[in-house]
């Protein structure tokens, strides 16, 4: 056979397999084809990843320092802004609520605890806040505490002050009494040395009366004198007059 007859029949032969395997090819658009591949969805890789901020729920539900360290233990090698935003939650649930002697003691120890750990690979900002915090905190507790003594120091002088004023009021009154006690010994005395007094004794006690009442007498006259008014100055003076003739008449009976 001549060699063109064998190249004729093979050519004809790699014809017809290439129409049967076009045949059985799916075409774009028909039913099994791309509508019957299995999408994958395209994970982003740790390089495209941003950094995880911890959520609410990592977030012990009342105050514990074990379970705070263990998390910020986890957090060792996260970017800084991972570990300040859960700083910065702690800080806001359960330190800047509280009083200041306790959120003093919190900001500290969080501060200790970043420290410890070597959180921060760049910057110590918020180490430096959770410091000032706690010395604001304190700052405000002793100036509380100042002001309480102060307070205390003031009440303790006002009530010294209280009980020097009552115990001199009761030392006044005291006084009143003693002086009233006097007067009336004194009123009761005269009669009692009166009752023991010879009847002479008793005349010569009036008589001595008697003579200073005239020489009281005899003063008012000559204030009465001085009277710019003429009526007035007579009533007075005669009036004066009968009064210390009555009395010079008292006077003799009793010599």
């Amino acid at each position: 056979m001549d060699l063109w007859v064998i190249f004729l029949i093979l050519a004809v032969l790699c014809a017809a397999i290439g129409i049967a395997v076009s045949a059985n090819k799916p075409q774009p658009g028909t039913a099994g084809s791309d509508a019957n591949i299995a999408l994958v969805p395209i994970q982003p890789t740790e390089m495209q990843k941003g950094p995880s901020m911890p959520s609410e729920s990592a977030l012990p539900v009342q105050w514990d320092e074990i379970a705070i360290t263990r998390q910020l233990d986890n957090l060792r090698g996260q970017p800084p802004a991972v570990v300040s935003h859960y700083v910065e939650s702690v800080k806001e649930r359960w330190v800047l609520n509280q009083n200041d002697k306790t959120a003093a003691v919190r900001a500290r120890f969080l501060k200790t605890k970043i420290e410890e750990l070597k959180l921060f690979k760049e910057g110590q900002q918020i180490a430096i806040d959770l410091e000032a915090l706690a010395l604001e905190r304190e700052k405000r507790l002793k100036t509380l505490q100042l002001e309480n003594a102060q307070l205390d120091a003031t009440m303790r002088a006002r009530g010294e002050r209280e009980q020097m004023q009552a115990l001199r009021e009761r030392k006044q009154l005291e006084l009143e009494i003693a002086k009233l006690d006097k007067e009336i010994r004194d009123l009761n005395a005269p009669a009692k040395i009166e009752a023991e007094l010879t009847p002479e004794q008793k005349r010569q006690k009036e008589r001595e009366a008697s003579e200073a009442h005239m020489a009281d007498l005899k003063a008012q006259k000559q204030e009465a004198l001085k009277i710019p008014d003429e009526d007035e100055r007579r009533l007075r003076v005669n009036a004066i007059d009968a009064a210390l003739e009555r009395e010079y008449e008292r006077w003799a009976r009793l010599l």
